[in-house]
This record gives C-alpha cells, sequence and structure tokens, in this order.
C-alpha cells in the first residue's frame, strides 16, 4: 500500500525553484511530467531533475498503479532508475563521479511491468526517489530495489485511458465532394474514426483533437480550412454513423495554430464526454474540387494530439503515439459532372464528363436491364495525364439494355463510379431481348403495349426441349428465371401469343 514520505517533504506537487527537492521534470520534451494522462498502450521517459540537491549518486522514478483487476486492495511499484537511462555514463555516474549535469532521463516506462492493473481506469502516482553519495537514501526505506511502500520526492497523479484506432465499418472508401453538407445520414463522408475507453473514471472530457492529414490532399489548396467536422456517440460494438445517436462536437480547424499550409488540423474548445467508453467520427465535409479530385485524405493523431479535463495536477496532455485513424489512404474521387446519354434505333450513345488531377487509366462502361445487375458492356482506354484537367467522352454501343454507369479506373486499382441514368427505348411494337449473354434469367421488354399470355419454350441448340410453360408478360421489363440445371450452351427460345406473333431468340448461357 501506498505510505506517506518519511522526510519531511510535502507531497503536494509545486515547481517552485525554492521547493530545493527532486522532481520529474514538465518542459515540453522532457517525457512524462508534461501529462496528465497516459493512452494505454503509449510509453515515455520520466526526466528527473535533481535541483538543488549536490551528493546525488542517481535518482529514481517510482511508480505505483493501483489495484485495477483483482481488488485486493494492492497495487504494483516498479523503479525506473536514470543509471539504466539514456543520458548514463557508467565510467563516470552522477555528482559522485563529477558529473554535475542537472537532469538525468530513466528508461521508458513498460505497462508489462504493471500487469494486470494497467488498463483503462488505472491511476499512476510517480514520485522521485535518490541515492546520495554517503549510500544512504531517500525515502529512508528505499533499499535502490524497492521503497518499502514509501512515497518519494513531489508525487504526480496521471490516469490511463484506452484508445483504439481499428479500422471502423463507417470509414469511407472514398468522399464525394459534399460541399460542406455533413448531416447525420452521409456517413459517405467519414474519414476517419476512434474508440477512446476511460474504464470507470467520470467526469473527464475531451477539450483539444489535433490531427494531420498524410494523404496528397493539401490544406488550403484542396482542404477548406473548416471542412473537417466531428462527431460522437456511446461506443456500443454495434455503433455506426448514421444510425442517429451521434452527437455534433464541433470543427477542426486548419489554422487553429496560424498555420495554413501544415496539413495539420485542430481545435481547442471541444466538449467531447468520456463516459465509459465512446466513439469518436470525423467527417470530411467539403473538398476544392477539381483541384482536390483523385488525391488522398489519411488522418492521424500527431505525437501527443488529445488534451483531456479535469486536470491532472495541473496537466490536460495525453501521452499518446501518432497514428492513423482513418487506416487507410481514402481518395477523393474523380468528379463525374456530367452523365447523359441517346438512343439512335439499335444504338446508345454515352456521353460524360470528368475532372481529375491524374488521369484514370480507362473508364469502363456498363449496361444493365433492370438497374441493379450490371455487365462490363466496353471500356476506353487514357494516356497518363498528370495535371488538373476537364475530359470530355463518347461512347456508343448496340444494346438494347436500359440503364447505363462509368467507372472510373486508377492505376492502383481504385474505382470511381458515375450515376446511373436510365435511357428508355423508342416507342415501337415488339417483345426485345434486353441482355446477351444471360445468366440466370432471360429479361424482356415487353413492347406490344398490350400484356397477355404467352407460350414459352426453350431448346437447345439441337432442338431439344429443356422447358415449356405458359406466362403471363406484363408491359415493359418481364424477367424469366432459367432453371438451376442448364449449363452453359446455345439456346433457343420461342414466345408466341394467342394471335399467332411469334418470337424467336438465340442466347448464350453462361
Amino acid at each position: 500500500m501506498r505510505k506517506v514520505l518519511y522526510l519531511l517533504v510535502s507531497t503536494f506537487l509545486s515547481f517552485n525553484i525554492a521547493a530545493q527537492a527532486p522532481y520529474i521534470a514538465v518542459q515540453g520534451g522532457d517525457g512524462l511530467g508534461q501529462y496528465g494522462y497516459l493512452e494505454n498502450d503509449a510509453v515515455t521517459f520520466a526526466r528527473l531533475e535533481r535541483n538543488t540537491y549536490n551528493n546525488i549518486a542517481y535518482l529514481s522514478a517510482r511508480w505505483w498503479v493501483t489495484d485495477n483487476n483483482s481488488n485486493n486492495g494492492n497495487g504494483l511499484e516498479y523503479l525506473y532508475h536514470v543509471y539504466a537511462g539514456p543520458d548514463w555514463d557508467p565510467l563516470i555516474g552522477w555528482q559522485c563521479g563529477g558529473d554535475d549535469y542537472p537532469s538525468k532521463r530513466t528508461t521508458d516506462y513498460n505497462a508489462d511491468h504493471f500487469s494486470p492493473e494497467w488498463r483503462a481506469g488505472t491511476d499512476c502516482y510517480v514520485s522521485v526517489c535518490a541515492k546520495y553519495c554517503d549510500d544512504t537514501y531517500s525515502p529512508p526505506t528505499f533499499n535502490g530495489v524497492t521503497t518499502n511502500g514509501a512515497v518519494g520526492f513531489n508525487e504526480r497523479h496521471f490516469r490511463v485511458l484506452d484508445v483504439d484506432t481499428s479500422m471502423h465499418i463507417s470509414t469511407a472508401a472514398n468522399i464525394p465532394n459534399t460541399n460542406g453538407n455533413c448531416q447525420t445520414n452521409n456517413a459517405f463522408t467519414v474519414a476517419g474514426s476512434f474508440t477512446i475507453d476511460a474504464g470507470g473514471f467520470t467526469g473527464i472530457s475531451i477539450n483539444t483533437l489535433i490531427l494531420k492529414n498524410s494523404g496528397t490532399a493539401t490544406e488550403g489548396a484542396n482542404i477548406p480550412n473548416s471542412a473537417l467536422n466531428v462527431f460522437y456517440e456511446p461506443a456500443t460494438g454495434n455503433e455506426i454513423y448514421g444510425d442517429g445517436n451521434e452527437v455534433y462536437a464541433g470543427n477542426l480547424n486548419g489554422n487553429w495554430d496560424g498555420n495554413t499550409d501544415d496539413n495539420i488540423f485542430g481545435s481547442t474548445t471541444l466538449n467531447i464526454p468520456v463516459n465509459g467508453k465512446i466513439r469518436v467520427y470525423v467527417l470530411l465535409c467539403s473538398y476544392n474540387s477539381p483541384s482536390a479530385d483523385g488525391k488522398t485524405i489519411n488522418l492521424g493523431f500527431i505525437n501527443d494530439g488529445i488534451f483531456l479535463s479535469p486536470a491532472m495536477d495541473g496537466f490536460t496532455k495525453m501521452r499518446i503515439n501518432p497514428g492513423s485513424i482513418s487506416q487507410k489512404n481514402i481518395t477523393l474521387p474523380v468528379r463525374f459532372v456530367h452523365i447523359n446519354g441517346i438512343r439512335k434505333q439499335q444504338d446508345v450513345q454515352l456521353n460524360w464528363t470528368a475532372v481529375y488531377d491524374i488521369a484514370p487509366v480507362k473508364f469502363i462502361i456498363q449496361q444493365s436491364a433492370d438497374g441493379n445487375s450490371f455487365t462490363e458492356a466496353g471500356e476506353i482506354l487514357l494516356s497518363p495525364v498528370y495535371n488538373t484537367r476537364t475530359g470530355r467522352y463518347t461512347y456508343t454501343l448496340r444494346t438494347d439494355a436500359l440503364y447505363f454507369r462509368i467507372i472510373a479506373v486508377h492505376q492502383n486499382a481504385e474505382k470511381h463510379y458515375s450515376n446511373t441514368i436510365h435511357i428508355r427505348h423508342i416507342a415501337g411494337a415488339g417483345i426485345v431481348l434486353l441482355q446477351n449473354p444471360v445468366h440466370d434469367a432471360i429479361i424482356l421488354d415487353n413492347r406490344t403495349m398490350t400484356p397477355g399470355r404467352y407460350s414459352f419454350q426453350l431448346a437447345d441448340a439441337l432442338g431439344r426441349r429443356l422447358m415449356s410453360q405458359t406466362m403471363y408478360l406484363t408491359n415493359g421489363i418481364n424477367k424469366l428465371p432459367l432453371p438451376s440445371n442448364i449449363s452453359p450452351q446455345v439456346l433457343w427460345v420461342q414466345l408466341a401469343d394467342g394471335s399467332g406473333n411469334t418470337y424467336k431468340y438465340k442466347l448464350l448461357k453462361q
């Protein structure tokens, strides 16, 4: 158990130089002392200042982690000595060998030293122990191996939280330009997500979040200053952006630090309560098209990019490692500005315009009879173009299909889809086969304007009957399922109505 310091040294933290006693350094770059919170998987060293003490053999950071697992009332102690740290010269030592440098670093702490107590919700207390050149110690029960439960100089209090940046289902594969629209139903704008777990702590909130984009889209030129919006909701394991439980927390601004071209976005005015475990979503609500089209966004924490409240002994920064919350490069797609088409007798002419910085390697033209199941109808191969441009394209195909779309395929295999357009048939009589080859069904367009019953016969290439039945055809599209036991082959279909009209089709079953 923790005990009070045997020496006449207050355990209340003070960094006033008059305190005399050794302490944990608190400046930026000094490691542990600048933090109030520790992320579960992060590590750092402690820089130990001897202050005005002049007979130091070595100092040690005495860690005490509270009972957070077994509930037996006992915590765990571990000592990190400066003589094992990167500043130690074993041939000199410290003051006993003539080195009067004011501070030295310990090795990084290791969470494994505190297993099984180390987890979200753990309290950590760190103080400074000393061995003097006359072989005495502070506290007196310290012997270089253990303090036997005593607290050293100027103890600090830290709390452990757990941040998980694993890929979440909400994170988009590509983000269309929504021009600032980030409503809760726009799940396709989620550029990154993470969870943060406070364990049993209550009253903690995120007030500062700082992220950097490591993708090719740049701050200002491609990503507007206030394009990133932050939402949060309880993490249940089944949460997904757009389920209606999200709460808006604010914007991450590119100029939050006065710098407008470092690709870093942040806010110091968030108020995200961390009650138990929550999920945070970061949405890219707009980008500057066409300059950003085809570029990528990959958001991640900068080093120590989260600050929380309340302050722990005056410090709010969390020790957290850099890491992606996107877990991939998310493409800002080629923008299909316009796509249309016209039917000319038996042919369909498709026209589209696309804007890009780096041209796709090809466009794939797809067609469908029903708007759901698409097949490839052709492609256009492109030469590389590495400057912003607008491309206009035309493709003509002979088809009876009704629905069409274009896929832009990039060199990294990323695919971006245009919207789907519907091109109606020119009015005329007859029953038209819309798709050939076929797979599991025959799709017919009844243009007779007269629904009715038809005799349907299916035969193989030698005329052997495979199927015969009476069926009812409605106006427009009719889907006739094929028996599952029919193997790939050439087939003949015949339809006949009661007035002597007969329709024959040769098709290929794949």
